[in-house]
């Protein structure tokens, strides 16, 4: 599955993904907020906050099937 991070501005670079259910793993958003997560064959949950003090999004159910999932975090503080 590919996740991409958005926020009202664009894509977030530099994310982080938690994936819930099973093993839980961490991975980073590249330049287009995008990375790709090995999602075992049964749904799953995951979130994604901007930085490690940043707050996480709210959680997003994935079905392994799909092919691509975004993910809405809190826009940055001005």
């Amino acid at each position: 599955v590919q996740v991409r991070v958005v926020d009202a501005s664009g894509p977030v670079a530099g994310a982080t993904i938690d994936v819930d259910g099973g093993d839980d793993h961490a991975h980073s958003t590249g330049p287009e907020g995008r990375t790709d997560v090995i999602l075992p064959y049964r749904p799953m949950r995951l979130r994604a906050q901007r930085n490690h003090s940043a707050p996480w999004s709210e959680w997003v159910h994935v079905d392994p099937r799909e092919q691509e999932v975004e993910v809405r975090v809190p826009d940055a503080p001005r």
